[in-house]
């Protein structure tokens, strides 16, 4: 046994490299330090740290590391691993701004990482050796976790956390099995797996609100024994995944889990996530979803009350049932040219309001962490509201909202990234049922599509209701053709829409008034009198709506 005794106050060592042999164990019970650029190897079973070990330059240990009797590392460069990491209760291993170093597991069998409770945090620190790490009590890390090769165990009484930084690597033969947690914001990925198969789940646009999450994710085999909602067609009982928190404020963000074909998922067009609060509970839909390269399923985690610390939410890969729709609109008072608007509220900034925390007229925000959506350097005209009909005269069934954009298209109000709106409500695809669909803005005259289309179960149920050309507006007199003749503008100047309910279909004399008083002050702004949309109240605004009073403008669409 190779021994350095207490009354040794410091051993530095400058030697380019140092290998010691020992048949059991090498002590270090005096301060020892390494100097950069030196490697030392020590060969032996394993190294015990007593009192304080400098490192600078690089140890490469064949056994294992054990910290006790109050025994420190402080760790510039690299220290490699063969066997087990035992900090003991009283040992501490000391990062921090000043020590960077990193720490690489490296066996090709079994290790062991017992940090003892808080002793100490790693900085970076690096799984490779293809043998199965093993995780005890409570193991942080400050700036970055590297997969190479070797599956990481943790237990349900454990805490493997990323502190902020960066995971890299993550593959079936190296990621987390059991729980990893994550503190921090924006792009959150978590390499979780079973120790065969590789299930990555990721939270994009994780938003700062408060003090930041301690978010956690965990793959989960065995079946959840749960229950489709009525939004979904199907769903896969078996994987499932678990998202908690820890601690902190998370108030939502987009999610992908990564699916395989064992999931039975033959058609991913309609592939949604879904939720539930328990795992054997009732699975909802999470909505708009999108595939990438077949193995990697998105949904829009809301939060649900997941913002308290102690919650936990189950996914779960489904199908859904819900209703898209792709209807289409122009507007009257924002014609800027033959077909195309103009985004003057966008511009002025108008629609900040319904950015994520804001308060504005309609009670709901966009995702944490998502932008107004663009065409090239155009944003949103506004958003419109879109009602489901199964009958012309029939209630609204459903509504969904939606960015109308400048050429007439729309993307879905919560993320701006989807070519749709979903009905998150109504979900029963009924096989040749006919639908309606009623376009809606806050001064303009609502129109409805006139020819009822069939759904096909089978299909992803995407419908595109196009409710800009003439020939599909229900009723007469209900739109305003533009000058090529072809395309529909929804009639303007119903400035005074929130009244009452019939005043919704009709630009009359209320209307013209409600203009009228204002444009003697001329206030600029978000305003339902301002209904060519160029933020401000004012002749224009007045001329358009006298020629709507005049011309006896009105909504066909039943009410």
């Amino acid at each position: 046994m190779m021994k350095l005794k207490n009354k040794i106050l410091m051993l530095i060592v400058f030697a380019i490299s140092l290998t010691t042999y020992a048949q059991d164990t090498v002590r270090i019970g005096a301060k020892f330090h390494i100097t950069p650029g030196t490697v030392v190897s020590v060969m032996n079973s394993q190294t015990t740290v007593d009192d304080t070990l400098n490192n600078f330059g690089n140890v490469i240990l064949n056994g294992s590391m054990t910290m006790e009797n109050a025994g420190r590392i402080f760790n510039q460069d690299t220290i490699m691993v063969g066997a087990n990491w035992i900090n003991t209760t009283n040992g501490r291993y000391q990062e921090g701004p000043v020590y960077q170093g990193t720490v690489i597991f490296n066996s090709a069998t079994a290790q062991t990482i017992n940090q003892g409770g808080n002793n100490g945090r790693f900085f970076h620190l690096v799984f490779a050796g293809g043998g199965d790490k093993t995780l005890n009590g409570i193991v942080l890390v400050d700036s970055s976790v590297r997969f190479l090769n070797g599956i990481v165990n943790t237990a349900p009484a454990d805490t493997f956390a990323l502190l902020g930084g960066d995971v890299i690597g993550g593959t079936a033969f190296s990621h987390v099995n059991g729980m990893f947690y994550q503190e921090g914001s924006g792009i959150m990925r978590y390499p979780v797996g079973n120790g065969t198969a590789y299930r990555q789940a990721v939270l994009d646009n994780v938003p700062v609100s408060g003090t930041l999450p301690i978010l956690g994710f965990e793959f989960l085999d065995g079946g959840h024994g749960g229950t489709p909602g009525s939004d979904l067609e199907d769903l896969v009982v078996n994987p499932y995944w678990r998202a908690y928190l820890r601690s902190g404020i998370f108030l939502g963000s987009k999610v992908s889990l990564r699916s395989l074909g064992v999931d039975g998922i033959a058609d991913y067009s309609t592939a949604m996530i879904a939720q539930s609060n328990t795992p054997s509970g009732e699975y909802n839909s999470l909505g708009n979803s999108n595939v990438a390269g077949a193995t990697m399923v998105t949904s829009m985690f809301e939060s649900n009350g997941a913002s308290i610390a102690g919650t936990s939410r189950y996914f779960a890969l489904g199908r859904s049932a819900n209703m898209n729709t792709q209807a289409a609109a122009l507007l009257q008072g924002d014609m800027d040219g033959l077909t195309q608007m103009h985004d003057s509220l966008y511009a002025l900034g108008e629609l900040d309001q319904y950015l994520n925390g804001n308060a504005n007229p309609l009670g709901m925000n966009m995702l944490p962490g998502y932008a107004l959506p663009t065409i090239g350097a155009l944003g949103p005209v506004d958003y419109v509201s879109v009602y489901l009909r199964t009958t012309a005269t029939g209630t609204n069934l459903d509504t969904a909202y939606a960015w109308l954009m400048t050429d007439g298209t729309i993307r879905d109000f919560h993320s701006g990234t989807r070519t749709y709106a979903t009905f998150k409500n109504y979900n029963v695809l009924v096989p040749e049922e006919e639908y309606f669909v009623v376009v809606n803005h806050r001064n303009h005259l609502p129109v409805m599509y006139s020819i009822a289309d069939t759904v096909n179960q089978d299909t992803s149920g995407l419908v595109n209701f196009d409710v800009t050309k003439i020939a599909n507006i229900y009723g007469a007199g209900a739109y305003q053709p533009d000058l090529t003749g072809n395309n529909v503008q929804m009639y303007t100047g119903n400035a005074d829409a929130t009244k009452y309910y019939y005043s919704n279909y009709i630009v009359d004399a209320d209307d013209y008034d409600k203009v009228r008083v204002l444009n003697n002050s001329m206030p600029t702004g978000y305003l339902e009198a301002d209904v060519n949309m160029d933020g401000a109240v004012n002749a224009m605004d007045l001329t358009i709506t006298k020629q709507g009073v005049d011309m006896l403008y009105y909504s066909t669409v039943p009410f």
